[in-house]
């Protein structure tokens, strides 16, 4: 059974309000997705990220 769990990470930011407005970006995006009856499962969000987290467009992305 899925139960929500609450997760701590650290980032690189300029200041204070770009690591909130990430929280904020994440937060949006897992509550749109389980809106529209998508669950955002701790598995694929880690897949995801093992395997498009080093292609170049994400590298180039991100820098």
């Amino acid at each position: 059974m899925l139960q929500p769990y609450n997760i701590t990470l650290h980032v690189y930011a300029e200041n204070p309000q770009e690591a909130e407005e990430l929280e904020t970006a994440l937060r949006d995006f897992v509550v749109s997705k389980y809106n529209q009856r998508v669950y955002p499962r701790a598995a694929a969000l880690t897949d995801m990220v093992k395997r498009y987290g080093n292609s170049p467009i994400v590298n180039n992305f991100i820098q």
